[in-house]
């Protein structure tokens, strides 16, 4: 009798699948303040400053962890003032791409300011930026922990006045010794011969005041590695990330 009740009464598919329907889930944010800290740029979008070593896109990086994090918000510094309101709300991440600010006429380091405070940041100390933004130093601090670099030295307009006396073959790639965001290479920064390297290097000085580094080329992709320092041994790894960058 019972199996006759359930034949004359079928139940659709559909509503027999309809109370076991998996609810959307509401991701858990984690109870975290991070605030994201940017300055004003006075020049062109996406121009190069001094005191930004990397370009955010902020309100994409807001939405990302605005997914994840509950309090999430963007920052602009224009004054000491606002850098101590950040210090005094003490939120548990700054996430920031600024080197330096400039405070009458001084220079404060962003991450070693927040680091008097015990704030956490992203990005590297006012020494470990010294380190990167000379590659003289870097190479040989790589060198010196054994992790592979380009054959590389360092030159100035008239220092080799003849092929012979380049201590490394062609074909080599040529770079400012100082600063980053890709200055000072372009298409001309990949030499095959004496003239158009001796023409590179007198162009850097020209137009970036430093010396050159001249590498040997490697040929590949690019990638921008971040060096660690295991604050418990001393060791260093590198971590590379892959740079898309628009072919010249």
């Amino acid at each position: 009798m019972i199996i006759n009740n359930i034949i004359k009464k079928p139940v659709s598919i559909a509503n027999a699948v309809l109370p076991f329907k998996k609810k959307n889930v509401v991701p858990i944010k984690i109870n975290k303040s991070i605030e994201i800290v940017i300055v004003p740029n006075l020049g062109g979008i996406n121009s190069h400053q001094d005191n930004v070593g990397i370009i955010l896109e902020e309100k994409n990086i807001l939405k990302i962890l605005s997914k994840r994090y509950k309090n999430v918000s963007i920052t602009e510094i224009n004054s000491e003032e606002d850098l101590e309101a950040l210090v005094k709300r003490k939120p548990d991440l700054v996430f920031s791409g600024v080197k330096y600010f400039i405070f009458n006429n001084k220079n404060i380091w962003l991450n070693d300011y927040l680091e008097m405070f015990e704030i956490s940041y992203i990005a590297s100390s006012k020494a470990a930026l010294d380190n990167e933004s000379d590659k003289n130093i870097a190479k040989k601090i790589m060198q010196k922990n054994n992790i592979r670099t380009a054959d590389f030295f360092i030159t100035n307009p008239g220092e080799y006045l003849k092929e012979s006396s380049i201590p490394i073959k062609f074909p080599l790639f040529i770079k400012p010794v100082t600063g980053g965001d890709s200055r000072g290479v372009d298409k001309k920064s990949l030499v095959f011969n004496f003239e158009d390297f001796t023409a590179k290097v007198l162009d850097i000085k020209i137009k970036q005041n430093s010396p050159s580094l001249v590498e040997t080329y490697l040929a590949g992709k690019e990638y921008s590695v971040g060096i660690f320092e295991d604050s418990i041994d001393g060791s260093l790894r590198a971590m590379p990330i892959e740079i898309i960058i628009k072919k010249y």
